[in-house]
């Protein structure tokens, strides 16, 4: 590609800690999710299918990935707009409430370790 430009600085570095960053967080919920990933929700929608066509009984937790992707896909949208709209500091408030949302869903997740499977309340 000849007209590609690479990152560079502040860019790059943050481009490759985010990358790794959302790999882990992948690996770690694909391993400890019962097979689910989180951020690749495409992944997970395949295996949501082939639940639905061979039932194992681990369809419950897929379902729940899905919707609340689409959940929080619809909240994230709404949110950046608003404070677009009134010119905040987008990146410091974003940052502030995915690390508060974190900090709550690893709680939980705490809290109710070890789940002895998928669908298991």
């Amino acid at each position: 590609m000849s007209g590609a430009t690479r990152p560079q600085g502040r860019i790059g570095a943050a481009l490759v800690g985010l990358s790794f960053t959302g790999g882990a967080v992948e690996a770690v919920c694909f391993l400890g999710l019962f097979q689910t990933f989180t951020t690749f929700i495409t992944g997970t929608t395949v295996f949501l299918s082939i639940e639905l066509l061979a039932p194992q009984g681990q369809y419950v937790t897929k379902l729940v990935v899905i919707v609340s992707f689409l959940v929080f896909t619809v909240f994230w949208i709404a949110l950046i707009r608003r404070l677009r709209r009134r010119r905040r500091r987008l990146r410091a408030i974003l940052s502030a409430v995915q690390g508060a949302l974190l900090l709550v869903f690893m709680a939980v997740a705490v809290t109710l370790a070890p789940l002895p499977s998928a669908d298991a309340p």
